[in-house]
């Protein structure tokens, strides 16, 4: 019996996300059809072949295709990157978060297509978990969907001064380039990772399908010095939690963030204290650990936790995606093995 032939895959971005998939899938024994960089296509991580618009030229015989590039818009360059591939029957697969929580109706009709597990949660793969138990029983979504947020308060609650634990979230990549001091990251965080990451929980729980939400829907409050300031203080009786509950918004002490409401559900996020919620005591989680919490009423509370940030685990979940989706492949890809 024939063996059968190796996935032939194309990676755009060549960061450290893109990289590491680079190495990851060569050790899987795929092939690797091109490399898109920001100034070319690339055969491999080091010899250009030739300008980056031309891409599409090399799509033929791709079995799957990674997108692994930061949002650097609203998530239309990553969005177009996903619909060039989507409309030639080319599944693909994401961490780009852009795309999904600004462009979701337009890309659902693909959604079978689309490896996205990776866009939240780094390798928790908890989208996959929390679709699997959400529906209309559902009552209250938490997450903690941020590990730089949750890294220095967790840091701070241990004993860590605020100054030591930003130097860290820089030196280990979790923070944005450029980005820099606490509350320049904190609120970058909140405002463009957290709001997307948030949008597209959200229109994965199928909870207002008429209705999808937008990251540019929420407005972030911008925490102040002096917030800071009682954020160290209070750091081990806050985390920065994403709720989604179902009824009129509660009121509450949280520290910066947003609050929206879309239907019957309340979103809001921010610095969250403890005690306000008993479920909260399950998102007391270490360092860059992301985590999500789907409660039903009553005694039944699903969770999930896994490391949220970092190029290793999330191009872990980004592997799985590819291989569940090489699996239900179409029959004119499935001819290939």
């Amino acid at each position: 019996m024939r063996a059968p032939k190796p996935p032939h895959v194309g990676i755009i971005g060549a960061g450290n996300i893109g990289a590491e998939l680079y190495r990851k899938v060569l050790n899987l024994g795929w092939e690797v059809t091109f490399v898109a960089k920001s100034d070319g296509i690339y055969k491999n991580l080091t010899n250009k072949i030739d300008r980056l618009e031309n891409y599409l030229n090399y799509a033929s015989g791709l079995d799957v295709t990674f997108l692994a590039i930061p949002t650097l818009d609203d998530g239309t360059a990553a969005y177009e990157y996903l619909l060039s591939f989507l409309k030639l029957d080319i599944p693909v697969v994401t961490c780009e978060k852009g795309s999904l929580s600004s462009h979701f109706a337009e890309l659902e009709p693909y959604r079978h297509r689309i490896g996205y597990s990776a866009t939240v949660g780094g390798g928790t793969r908890l989208l996959r978990y929390m679709e699997g138990h959400v529906g209309p029983w559902t009552q209250e979504i938490h997450g903690v969907i941020n590990g730089t947020l949750n890294y220095l308060l967790s840091e701070v609650a241990a004993g860590k001064p605020m100054g030591a634990a930003i130097a860290d979230v820089q030196r280990l990549g979790y923070a944005e380039p450029g980005v820099n001091g606490v509350l320049e990251i904190i609120n970058q965080e909140a405002k463009e990772d957290v709001v997307m990451k948030t949008a597209i929980l959200f229109n994965l729980s199928n909870f207002e399908r008429e209705r999808r939400l937008k990251a540019s829907d929420m407005k972030v409050r911008e925490i102040t010095d002096a917030e800071v300031d009682l954020l160290i203080r209070e750091a081990g009786k806050r985390r920065f939690i994403v709720s989604i509950t179902r009824g009129a918004p509660q009121r509450d002490d949280t520290i910066g963030g947003f609050r929206h409401q879309v239907g019957e559900w309340n979103i809001r996020g921010g610095f969250q204290a403890l005690e306000s919620n008993p479920l909260f005591s399950q998102l007391v989680l270490p360092g860059i650990v992301n985590g999500v919490i789907v409660y039903e009423g009553g005694e039944n509370t699903y969770r999930a936790t896994g490391p949220g940030a970092g190029a290793v685990p999330t191009t872990s979940a980004m592997v799985k995606d590819a291989l569940r989706l090489l699996a239900s492949a179409s029959p004119a890809h499935a001819q290939r093995s």
